[in-house]
């Protein structure tokens, strides 16, 4: 069997470069010796590094509703930051039944192509915000 071979040409190149451009920087998600460890010159530091547009919320969250489980956490952090209702929402895990038409609005409008399995109905809202507020997203 051969092994597959991909042509990358100069315009593929660059839809790669702007793909990556737009991605969330890498977030440090450990190291080897701890943050704050003395070093001395010449010293190995292992560092793991990723970007959250990566990651999909069910690896955050992995009793996440199905409807968000493969949007990216990059794509809910920047929802909750840029939503005062998400944020209300991922910090009590509740929506007022009055709430919930429009906050399954907003998802819909904000994820739609990110990853929603399919609609986000009013009766989601309650258990995606049960699951925002269990990772414990912050405004950044």
């Amino acid at each position: 069997m051969a092994d597959f071979e991909m042509l990358l040409t100069a315009d593929r190149a660059n839809r790669v470069s702007e793909f990556v451009a737009t991605k969330l920087p890498l977030t440090v998600i450990s190291q080897t010796p701890a943050p704050g460890t003395p070093l001395i010159e010449g010293m190995t530091v292992e560092v793991k590094a990723v970007s959250f547009n990566d990651i999909p919320w069910s690896v955050f969250e992995p009793t996440a509703p199905e409807v968000i489980r493969s949007v990216p956490v990059a794509e809910v952090e920047k929802l909750v930051n840029a939503n005062a209702v998400i944020l209300a929402a991922s910090q009590t895990g509740d929506v007022a039944a009055d709430k919930q038409a429009d906050f399954a609005l907003t998802l819909n409008q904000s994820l739609a192509g990110k990853g929603l399995t399919r609609e986000v109905a009013a009766a989601d809202t309650i258990n995606i915000a049960k699951s925002l507020k269990t990772v414990g997203l912050l405004r950044g």
